[in-house]
């Protein structure tokens, strides 16, 4: 089986750790990333050794990359995934994949069309403990769930200019960490 050749569409600091993770994978192989900064691309793909593009048009145009991790900010998923899809590229998206379900709609229509994968990478799902929680839950063990009580939050203060604390990046306690106990509410 070839080796999957990933792109990534963002480099803060969670695309850093997709780059580091995808090292350990004998089926995937990261090749290239991009930015809206072009030093920005430049830094983050020095010491992984792969290409920078000056655009996500670019890395989306390469013909040797088969999926791209969008890693940039919430605001422009929707965009983003978009174009990937029309590129056809397979799209792993950090969570939020969009900020509403229309543009949820909206892309799994267009991943069907294109014959892409389309995923959100929210990361809680995939753990043994929910997974087995789920596995009790198929088999009745646990019986029906009448409701979820969660908390999850980060320790510390943001600053007013931090990206989780502007709405026109779509930042905010619901999208950025809500979705990990909606997410988990959902699964059971």
């Amino acid at each position: 089986m070839a080796k999957v050749n990933w792109g990534i569409i963002g480099c803060g600091n969670i695309a850093h750790t997709f780059a580091k993770s995808i090292a350990h994978c004998s089926d995937a192989q990261l090749i290239g990333a991009a930015s809206t900064s072009m030093q920005r691309a430049k830094e983050f793909a020095t010491p992984y050794n792969i290409q920078d593009y000056e655009s996500y048009q670019a890395l989306m145009q390469c013909p040797n990359i088969d999926a791209i991790y969008i890693a940039n900010t919430h605001d422009q998923h929707f965009k983003t995934i978009a174009q990937c899809l029309k590129h056809n590229k397979h799209v792993l998206s950090e969570k939020p994949i969009t900020v509403n379900a229309k543009q949820l709609q909206s892309l799994t229509k267009l991943a069907k069309q294109q014959n892409c994968f389309l995923m959100e990478g929210v990361w809680m799902r995939f753990l043994p403990a929910i997974v087995k929680l789920q596995q009790l839950l198929r088999e009745d063990v646990i019986g029906n769930v009448h409701s979820v009580n969660a908390n999850f939050s980060l320790p510390g203060s943001f600053a007013d200019t931090h990206r989780l604390m502007n709405p026109v990046t779509a930042g905010g306690a619901l999208l950025d960490l809500g979705i990990y106990p909606i997410s988990i509410a959902d699964v059971v």
